[in-house]
């Protein structure tokens, strides 16, 4: 048995009835559209906040059009509140630049198609798509060793 206070058919209809023909574009300004926006997601939410909305949304499927809604309106890089640009970490650039170019197809040095991973060619790790080449693992490791770039490389040069 469900909790609490329940509308009637009749106050249902009614309030169905005050919400038709009611156009918000009209009743809020773009600029409080946008502050209502920030405040939704800057919110924290709970475990159980989480988990219940988690559950309501069990087996649903979105349908194209909503994704294709949901992907233009995201906010990515510079517009996401989490975005870090270049003090974010080696791996989630690297992630990122597997979102922008795909997986590699081939090592630039000898040809090959297995365990093709991107590769930087200045060390730097920035955020430019020029800046990353696909290289086998060995080939890759070897790049790196002959850049002074392989960690074991760099903790010796620490310690110096």
């Amino acid at each position: 048995m469900s909790k609490g206070w329940h509308h009637t058919a009749a106050a249902k209809e009614k309030i169905k009835q005050a919400s038709l023909g009611r156009n918000y574009s009209e009743i809020l300004t773009d600029e409080s559209r946008k502050k209502m926006a920030n405040s939704a997601r800057m919110k924290i939410w709970t475990i159980e906040a989480r988990e219940k909305l988690r559950q309501a949304n069990l087996g649903k499927k979105l349908s194209n059009e909503h994704k294709l809604k949901i992907k233009q309106n995201g906010k990515y890089n510079q517009d996401n509140i989490m975005w870090k640009g270049d003090e974010a970490t080696y791996q989630a650039k690297h992630m990122w630049i597997y979102v922008r170019k795909g997986k590699p197809t081939e090592c630039v040095d000898c040809g090959t198609t297995e365990k093709v991973e991107w590769s930087n060619k200045d060390h730097k790790n920035s955020r430019n798509e020029d800046d990353y080449e696909g290289r086998c693992r060995p080939c890759h490791r070897k790049y790196d060793i002959a850049h002074n770039n392989y960690p074991i490389f760099k903790k010796a040069n620490k310690k110096k």
